[in-house]
């Protein structure tokens, strides 16, 4: 078939029917392929490839039992680790999230992760201090600490209970060596409190776009 050559200012966009609708993935559009003067069809959901469809990863995790830590040792947060789905959360929320194993997650996808983590603590008596570090590794071996959350519980007859939090934007570029963990550190032996149905200690990681 003969190409027919329109102007583009001999095109009434304005006298056009209104699609009425919103727009939807299904939609078809016209684009110049390569600015090669070759006409192509393409569906509006390839423009969520090439603008960026917002936020690809979203990711939450629970601790589902308690962890013992003792007093004045750096210890992972490990054990019992999974993702949340229980009351009406979903698991990998968007995307597919994160693995773990022994307390060091890794990421599924490159990109900027915002990661935030949490750990409600309980000790019968007090402590002068409860810190939990979020440690990333770039070799897979050494830890930085890049997030720093602290607090302390006071001397009571009844178990103190606390939350200590800590939170960082984590740069991934390469899935086999960028890893990241929680390593909590106090001065009196406490418990780092885990639930099955609900998360006392857990973690969201949101992928916020490319590295």
């Amino acid at each position: 078939m003969a190409k027919t050559e329109i102007p583009p200012i001999a095109i009434d966009l304005d006298g056009g029917t209104d699609i009425g609708a919103a727009i939807v993935d299904a939609d078809l559009l016209l684009i110049d392929d390569g600015a090669g003067g070759t006409m192509r069809k393409t569906a509006a959901s390839r423009l969520k490839t090439y603008i960026g469809g917002g936020i690809s990863n979203a990711d939450y995790w629970n601790k589902g039992a308690s962890q013992s830590i003792n007093a004045q040792t750096g210890t992972v947060i490990t054990g019992s680790w999974a993702q949340q789905t229980g009351r009406g959360g979903g698991g990998n929320e968007i995307g597919s999230g994160l693995t773990e194993s022994s307390g060091v997650f890794t990421f599924t996808s490159t990109g900027i992760w915002y990661v935030s983590g949490w750990c409600r603590c309980v000790m019968n008596g007090n402590t002068r201090y409860i810190n939990l570090s979020l440690e990333a590794t770039t070799d897979g071996s050494a830890y930085n600490v890049l997030g720093f959350g602290s607090g302390q519980m006071s001397d009571q007859d009844n178990d103190g209970v606390t939350q200590v939090d800590a939170s960082a934007l984590i740069d991934c570029s390469d899935t086999t060596s960028i890893k990241f963990r929680f390593l909590i550190t106090s001065d009196a032996a406490i418990s780092v409190g885990g639930d099955s149905n609900y998360t006392q200690t857990g973690l969201v990681a949101i992928r916020l776009g490319d590295t």
